[in-house]
């Protein structure tokens, strides 16, 4: 069975894509005879596939029919550059159940919170204790289903013999890290919040290659944070050393999983929560062109400085406070339908480093973090993070590093449409920084 493709992607992902796509076709082969095959769309091809990079990761369900012959992969670069997930996009568009057994373990199925907005279960298991929602590799009975649809035989032609050479693929290995927060974890107080208590787990890190290395929240029964910090983590100055700061996924973000480890390096990953007094079960699966190694590691090891054990830090909060009213410009906001009122606030920082961004309203607010230039008509041009609810009482939080070079610009908008009110954001770090009020001129 062929299946016609066509790209528009960079060379990188192309070439990952591809290499997954023919790591389908040999685990779906019968003792190496070709069942699928995967190749370009020629200009006579009435039904293919199409790869874009596009919002969060998704695919049409079965062939397009009628006048909407192309059937539309989404893969947004980096975070759906994971085997496990463009094979579950891909068997979207390939396959039927044909009647087998319902597969808990199959790539396709959804984990326990799929598509919740609350973190409480949406699909509940009828077998007792049985694990779902992987994203490793197709299932025996997701390799049966393609075999059964397509007729695969055991006659055929054959794979040729695998190539030695080194793939372009950055993200060639997977690796999982699971663990629970409980009340017994160790505690500290999150970076640049005033109080509450945060039970943590934290992991030394260290990679034998320099490179890009993804970490996404695979599985969670609760919503977990991963914070990365260099050198040392000290939780009664949690804000000391720190490099990059993730609460769960805004899915139209999940490139910023990504970051540039050096081999040279000692690193330190805190898993916590993005609220107080909360515990339960996680897995991190994380995703590079090497395995990367975990140590879990306590309070008591951590490596002492040259100077003192747990250096302290003074930290400054630069506030600004605004309003969004009925005058507000509006646009229509990243990841939703219809009009938001908001306001583009400019961040100069005097010193490259790490500040974390909060908002504090009665409102359900909404932030989004641009860097160099906002365009209310081109609303994904220069972004680099956002959040809806990290922070208690339905506020935004972001943590990033500035680099004091750069002009930043937040957007401040609201979860639902057309909603007013007054709003105080405040920008937390080692040094006082300039909050701006910016004119967009919408076009």
């Amino acid at each position: 069975m062929l299946i016609k493709i066509k790209f528009f992607l960079g060379p990188s992902q192309i070439a990952f894509i591809i290499r997954t796509m023919e790591k389908m076709e040999r685990e779906i082969a019968i003792n190496n005879v070709a069942c699928i095959k995967f190749r370009p769309k020629l200009s006579t091809d009435q039904y293919y596939i199409s790869f874009k990079d596009g919002d969060g990761c998704s695919s049409p369900v079965g062939q397009m029919r009628g006048e909407e012959m192309e059937h539309i992969v989404t893969l947004n670069y980096p975070g759906c550059f994971v085997d496990a997930i463009i094979m579950h996009e891909l068997l979207h568009t390939l396959v039927n159940t044909l009647n087998t057994p319902y597969d808990y373990a199959s790539v396709m199925h959804y984990e326990p919170t799929a598509f919740s907005l609350n973190n409480l279960p949406t699909i509940e298991a009828l077998q007792p204790n049985v694990e779902f929602g992987q994203r490793y590799n197709m299932s025996t009975y997701d390799i049966l289903e393609v075999r059964l649809f397509y007729n695969c035989s055991a006659r055929g032609v054959t794979h040729p013999p695998m190539l030695t050479t080194t793939t372009v693929n950055l993200y060639v290995r997977n690796e999982t890290l699971s663990s629970s927060l409980t009340q017994k974890s160790e505690s500290f107080i999150f970076p640049y919040k005033l109080n509450g208590i945060y039970y943590y787990e934290a992991f030394q890190v260290t990679v034998p290659v320099d490179g890009d290395y993804i970490i996404l929240i695979s599985d969670s029964s609760v919503r977990i944070c991963w914070i990365l910090y260099k050198i040392n983590f000290y939780a009664n100055s949690s804000d000391v050393n720190l490099v990059i700061a993730r609460c769960g996924t805004v899915e139209i973000l999940q490139n910023q999983n990504s970051f540039y480890f050096k081999s040279q390096n000692r690193y330190v990953l805190v898993i916590t929560t993005d609220n107080s007094n909360i515990t339960g079960n996680y897995t991190l699966l994380i995703s590079g062109l090497n395995q990367i190694q975990f140590r879990q590691i306590n309070s008591s090891s951590i490596v002492p400085t040259t100077t003192t054990q747990f250096p302290s830090s003074q930290t400054f909060t630069s506030e600004y406070s605004t309003s969004l009213t009925e005058n507000s410009p509006k646009y229509d906001r990243l990841g939703s339908v219809g009009m938001y009122y908001y306001e583009a606030i400019m961040i100069s920082v005097p010193e490259t480093n790490t500040y974390g961004v909060v908002s504090n309203s009665s409102i359900d607010t909404y932030g989004y973090l641009y860097v160099d230039n906002f365009n209310s008509s081109n609303i994904e041009e220069n972004l680099i993070s956002g959040d809806d609810d990290s922070e208690d009482n339905l506020q935004f939080g972001m943590i990033h590093q500035f680099k004091s070079m750069k002009k930043y610009i937040l957007v401040v908008t609201t979860k639902s449409p057309l909603v007013v009110g007054s709003v105080s954001i405040a920008v937390i770090g080692l040094r006082e920084v300039t909050l701006t009020s910016l004119t967009i001129n919408c076009e």
